[in-house]
């Protein structure tokens, strides 16, 4: 047996797994990766060959020989992975370093090459060179010159008899750069080669584990000393040019020093021959002077002389000239002066100049100082007013224990006292029983609210007034009287014997319950009449009492009863309303909902015409509590509730939640509409959609019945495109109006004192109530609400208790 056939037998489990690759059809499309193995004898010629191969350097030329890298692109169509080892060619390494390096090739081009280049020059190739051809194909596969293409960068000089046995082994494949180094040319001659193998790469023997490993803990030893040893040099380096730094920098701060030094001798100098040469030109001047009063006596002594002996004219016109010298030399006294004066204030204006340089420095120390210490006081000043946040928080929530205690002990004495309470006048009861449910639900968050707000507590004489007017018009709201605001003009009095149904009938003519009786309320009108205590009685031409039913004992007091009924009825001077019972409330109750930043603050100014909501362009919500104002809008009142922004960015979730609940107690007894704000020019995405499906959990699904879509900034619409046409093209908003009835509304921003877009609104919340028979949203619809989401999450959690104990019982 060979060495090679040996070989082969050493490494079956290699040839068990190319067997079974061989076994596959061969891939031959242009999409497959092609894995090309590069082997010489020099860094350079490999570096330049795989940089044209792959058309972009990839390789750099002054790598170390010994490192085997593999490195991916494109020739043309194909995907090419090129493996480079510059040193296997090589005729002086040893036979170990030839494995080790057989090694990485083969685990590099895994699962095999499907070229093999040999990068051999005419001139330097020798016999050594054709005995380690050999060698390496004793070390990769008997295989190995099938898949071979020989390539050479030099032009022949001379025939190379070596050389050509050595193309002639590689079935005379020969690639010459120096002819023709077109990548075209290239790709054929490697796809030439795949060809003729039929796709099939070159099988090479997997290395064992053992040395693999061995090789790679040599390797990752290696790694971690270079690394070690690049570590050391960085921090000797780094500590050399730290110490290069500290003597530039002290040799800075030296030539810093001299230039000071330099600079203040220099201006000492300067001062010094600014004063000598002023001393100078003085000395000057007051020899002139000297010089001037000599020449002057020369002259005075000439003009006597000239006096004396010669004419007079002579002697006037000396002293013309001695007048014109005099007044020369003035002149020339003044300019000097002059000169000197303008230097002296020249200096002085530098001087002063210099003084005032030093003054702004040092100002700008001290507000520098002061800046800090501001900012200091500021922080202390924001901790401070955290912690009176805190404490504030902390006695709130101490109160709301103490109130709900407070309730806890007012529930227990309304049981005691419920015994007493028979026995007293029914009207005072109904009254006072109307007062204290009033003062529970509305009175803890109104004084809340006052105490937020400042407000002073009323006087009891006006609590007083103030107390009978709400239980009054509380009693109207709650009966859904439809003659709220008349003055009645016609009483009716029941008569009857003791136990007859008087109080009864009076409650039914009423339509609620006013008086204390001991008939059941479920007695029916049939069973009434054939009973003979009841009987009906019209009311003529007055709304929503036709179906009323007095009382009375006796055939004989009911037919007197009945005709003066009848004609108290008919005299009647009581005016028939002009509007129906929706259009006959006095007020509306208004919630805007809707995320943060769509402007539910603004809409709030605009429906009510006035700046009662804080509204600024900011990153953030402004409003965090639910806040109300009221305003007169066409002749009613109209009332609108504020609320915070879902997925408020200051707020967690549960404190968010809180605070839009409690919207629907401060527009109590309910409001008639929710307005959900949206922005006309935004996408609705799916978290517009989650703030429905939040409105919806809090507030139950009744609550859809009372809402309509408002969209804000509708001038920003384009022209062609209109709301109707957003709400057809989006499947999620379409969802949501439909949800909402249809019901949806545009609100022009930019004109906010366009009046007529609030009337409009107005008239749909009117036509909405209509709908819903003339009523709005209670408080018992959000109980009701509020009690099943808790049944649900109970359910749910016992669902997951029973799922977690089912889990740990199959356990």
């Amino acid at each position: 047996m060979s060495s090679r056939e040996s070989r082969a037998v050493e490494h079956s489990p290699a040839l068990k797994r190319s067997r079974s690759k061989e076994l596959e059809p061969p891939d031959l499309s242009t999409d497959s990766p092609l894995r090309i193995l590069l082997l010489g004898k020099s860094v350079s010629e490999n570096s330049r060959v795989g940089n044209l191969i792959l058309g972009r350097s990839a390789f750099d030329s002054e790598a170390p020989p010994d490192v085997v890298e593999r490195v991916g692109g494109r020739l043309k169509h194909r995907h090419v992975t090129l493996i480079n080892s510059p040193q296997l060619l090589h005729t002086h390494i040893s036979d170990d370093q030839i494995t080790q390096t057989v090694r990485e090739c083969v685990s590099l081009s895994d699962p095999g090459p499907h070229v093999v280049l040999l990068l051999l020059q005419h001139q330097q190739c020798s016999a050594e060179d054709q005995e380690r051809v050999e060698k390496l194909q004793d070390s990769f596969s008997e295989r190995l010159l099938q898949h071979t293409l020989v390539l050479s960068t030099q032009e022949p000089t001379e025939p190379n008899q070596i050389l050509q046995k050595i193309i002639q082994k590689c079935s005379n494949r020969h690639f010459s750069l120096q002819t023709s180094s077109s990548a075209d040319h290239l790709l054929q001659a490697f796809e030439d080669i795949e060809r003729s193998n039929e796709g099939r790469h070159l099988i090479t023997p997997a290395p064992s584990g053992d040395s693999l490993r061995e090789q790679f803990n040599e390797r990752l030893r290696e790694e971690r000393e270079r690394m070690e040893r690049e570590k050391e040099d960085l921090q000797s380096k780094h500590e050399a040019e730290q110490n290069k730094m500290k003597i530039q920098i002290e040799e800075l701060n030296r030539e810093r020093e001299e230039l000071m030094k330099k600079l203040t001798q220099e201006k000492e100098r300067t001062k010094k021959l600014t004063m000598e040469k002023q001393q100078n030109q003085e000395k000057e001047r007051m020899k002139m002077m000297e010089e001037q009063q000599i020449q002057e006596k020369e002259t005075m002594k000439m003009i006597m002389e000239a006096h004396q002996n010669q004419h007079k004219g002579r002697i006037k016109m000396m002293e013309e000239q001695h007048i014109q010298e005099k007044e020369r030399m003035k002149l020339m006294m003044e300019a000097q002066q002059n000169q000197f004066k303008g230097r002296m204030k020249m200096m002085m204006e530098e001087e002063e100049q210099q003084n005032q340089k030093k003054k702004r420095m040092k100002m700008m120390e001290e507000q520098h100082i002061q800046d800090k210490e501001t900012m200091k006081m500021m922080e202390a000043h924001n901790l401070f007013k955290e912690r009176i946040k805190m404490i504030k928080e902390e006695e709130r929530q101490n109160q709301k224990k103490k109130r709900m205690k407070m309730m806890e002990e007012q529930q227990i004495q309304e049981k005691e006292t419920m015994k007493m309470e028979k026995r007293q006048n029914p009207v005072k009861v109904r009254m006072r029983r109307e007062e204290e449910f009033i003062q529970r639900k509305e009175g803890n968050e109104m004084l809340e609210i006052m105490k937020l707000e400042g407000i002073k507590k009323p006087k009891p004489e006006e609590r007083l007034k103030r107390r009978e007017e709400k239980q009054l018009s509380e009693l109207y709201r709650r009966h859904e009287s439809p003659v709220t605001g008349f003055t009645p003009v016609c009483m009716l009095s029941s008569l009857g014997e003791r136990g007859a149904g008087k109080s009864s009938s009076e409650e039914t003519f009423l339509r609620g319950p006013a008086f204390a009786s001991k008939k059941s309320s479920t007695f029916s009108q049939d069973a009434a009449v054939e009973a003979g205590d009841w009987f009906p009685v019209p009311v003529f031409n007055t709304p929503g009492l036709s179906g009323s039913y007095m009382t009375g004992g006796g055939q004989q007091m009911r037919n007197e009863s009945f005709s003066r009924l009848q004609t108290m009825a008919s005299k009647a001077e009581r005016k028939k309303p002009e509007h129906t019972l929706v259009s006959s409330l006095s007020s509306r109750r208004i919630v805007l909902l809707g995320k943060s930043g769509v402007g539910k603050s603004t809409v709030g100014n605009t429906i009510l015409g006035q700046k009662k909501f804080s509204c600024q362009i900011r990153s953030h919500s402004v409003t965090r509590v639910c806040s109300a104002a009221q305003a007169t809008v066409s002749g009613r009142s109209v009332s609108v509730v504020d609320t915070p922004g879902f997925f408020h960015t200051h707020m967690n979730n549960n404190e968010l939640m809180m605070e839009i609940r409690r919207s629907v107690y401060i527009s109590s007894p309910g409001p008639h509409a929710f307005l959900i704000v949206l922005r006309a020019n935004d996408r609705f995405t799916e978290l517009e959609q989650q703030t429905l499906q939040k409105i919806e959990l809090m507030f139950g699904k009744d609550v859809l019945n009372y809402c309509i879509i408002l969209f804000t900034h509708g001038d920003l619409l384009d022209g062609e495109v209109s709301i109707e046409k957003l709400i057809e093209e989006n499947s999620r908003l379409r969802s949501v109006v439909q949800q909402c009835g249809g019901r949806y509304h545009v609100f022009n921003n930019r004109d906010e004192e366009n009046r007529e877009q609030v009337e409009d609104l107005l008239q749909k919340i009117d036509s909405m109530i209509q709908q819903n028979g003339g009523g709005h949203y209670t408080n018992q619809m959000y109980e009701d609400a509020q009690r099943f989401r808790q049944e649900q999450e109970e359910k749910k959690l016992e669902s997951n208790l029973k799922d977690w104990h089912r889990r740990e019982w199959t356990k």
